[in-house]
C-alpha cells in the first residue's frame, strides 16, 4: 500500500501523469504504474471527489454567497463548506445553510466549525464507510501525509461503498471469492470455489469419521439414524445466526475487546435457552413418533449440547480468525458446521451408547 502511494504521487510529480484519471497516456503500464492504480481502488481516494466546498479562512460570508471561488456556484451540490488555512490545511467546516443565514460582512473563520472529521486518502474504503456511520457525517475531508485537504467524500458516495462491502460479505459467506466475475468461463470459477469445497470435503469426512466410532450402536437402534441429521441441522442453523450478527458486529467495528466476553458470554446463554426450548419441541415429537422415551431423551440433552455448542462457535471461531488477520466471512462458515456436526454426532450417539 505504501510502495503503491508512492508510485502514485511520484508518476504525478515526475511525469505530469495522472495514471487514475488518465491510464491512456501510459502506453505500456510497468508493475510500477499497476501498483499506482491498485492502491488507488483500494483506499479513501477512490471515492473521493475534487474539493470544491473548501474555501480559505479570511474570506468572507458574502463572497461565499455570490459563489465568487473559482466557479463554486457552477459545481455540483454540496452541504457543507471547508475551511483551510493558507498552506490548504482543514480548519473545520460550516454548513451551507449557516452561510447563508449570516451577516455578509462575517469572516468565514469566525463562524467555523472546528469539531472535523478528516480521513487519510489511504484508508480502506470500508473504513471510511464505518466512520461515517459512526459519526452520521454527511461529508468529509480527504487529507495527504501533509495533511492538506485534497478532496471531499459526501454521503453518496458512502452508500455506493456500502453497497459493494455488502456484496463482498455476502459473497464470502457462501465461500465465493469477491473477485469472481459474471464474465469469468466454467473453468476460471471452478479454480476459484475449489480451495473451500475442498476444505469442506475434509471438514465432511471429519464428521463421517465421528458417526463411524458408533457404527455398532446405530446397528443396533435404527432411529437413531433416522433422528441424527436433526441434531447437526439445528445446530448448525443456530450456528449460522450467531455467525451473521457476529460478522456483522466485527465488519461495523462495534466488536471491541471490552466487548467480547459480555457477547460470548450472551451467545452461550442464548444457545442453552433455545436449546432447551427445541429439546423440549423435539423430544415431545420423537416420543410421539418412536413411542420411545429414552430415545426422546437422549435427543433432548444432544440438543441442548449441540446448541449451547453453536452459541459458541459461532462467535469464536470468527472472532479468532480476525484475530489472526483472517476474514472470517471467508472460512469461519466451514469451520462452524465442522463444529456443530462433529458435535451434534458424538453428543447424541455418545449419549445413547451408554
Amino acid at each position: 500500500q505504501t510502495t503503491g502511494r508512492t508510485n502514485y504521487q511520484q508518476f504525478k510529480d515526475k511525469f505530469n501523469i495522472d495514471v487514475v484519471n488518465n491510464p491512456e497516456k501510459l502506453s505500456e503500464p510497468d508493475n510500477a504504474a499497476k501498483s499506482a492504480l491498485f492502491w488507488f481502488e483500494k483506499n479513501a481516494k477512490k471515492v473521493e471527489r475534487l474539493s470544491g466546498g473548501n474555501w480559505s479562512d479570511t474570506k468572507g460570508v458574502t463572497k461565499a454567497v455570490n459563489g465568487g471561488y473559482n466557479g463554486l456556484a457552477e459545481r455540483e451540490q454540496f452541504f457543507e463548506i471547508f475551511i483551510v488555512d493558507q498552506a490548504q490545511k482543514p480548519l473545520g467546516t460550516i454548513s451551507s445553510s449557516r452561510v447563508l443565514r449570516t451577516d455578509r460582512n462575517i469572516k468565514m473563520k469566525d463562524i467555523v466549525n472546528e469539531n472535523k472529521i478528516l480521513v487519510q486518502a489511504d484508508l480502506d474504503k470500508e473504513k471510511v464507510g464505518n466512520i461515517f456511520s459512526q459519526y452520521n457525517l454527511i461529508s468529509a475531508g480527504v487529507i495527504d501525509k501533509d495533511q492538506k485537504l485534497v478532496g471531499v467524500i459526501t454521503g453518496d458516495d458512502i452508500v455506493n461503498v456500502i453497497k459493494e462491502e455488502a456484496v463482498e460479505d455476502a459473497l464470502r459467506l457462501g465461500g465465493v471469492g469477491a473477485e469472481e466475475d459474471i464474465t469469468d468461463n466454467p473453468i476460471t470459477t471452478s479454480k476459484k470455489r475449489f480451495l473451500w469445497l475442498f476444505i469442506n470435503l475434509l471438514t465432511a469426512v471429519l464428521a463421517s469419521w465421528v458417526i463411524g466410532i458408533f457404527d455398532l450402536t446405530i446397528q443396533k437402534v435404527v432411529a437413531l439414524a433416522i433422528l441424527m441429521p436433526i441434531v447437526a441441522s439445528q445446530g448448525g442453523n443456530a450456528a449460522t445466526q450467531t455467525l451473521a450478527v457476529t460478522i456483522q458486529l466485527i465488519a461495523s467495528q462495534q466488536l471491541t475487546f471490552k466487548h467480547v466476553a459480555k457477547i460470548i458470554n450472551r451467545e452461550i446463554v442464548t444457545g442453552l435457552l433455545n436449546g432447551i426450548i427445541f429439546a423440549f419441541i423435539t423430544g415431545l415429537f420423537v416420543y410421539f413418533w418412536f413411542d420411545d422415551p429414552r430415545i426422546s431423551a437422549i435427543i433432548g440433552v444432544a440438543m441442548i449440547i449441540n446448541l449451547t455448542a453453536a452459541g459458541l462457535a459461532g462467535i469464536g471461531i470468527p472472532v479468532f480468525m480476525h484475530k489472526i488477520k483472517i476474514d472470517p466471512a471467508v472460512s469461519a462458515g466451514v469451520f462452524i458446521t465442522t463444529v456443530t456436526d462433529c458435535c451434534g454426532y458424538a453428543s447424541f450417539l455418545g449419549i445413547a451408547k451408554m
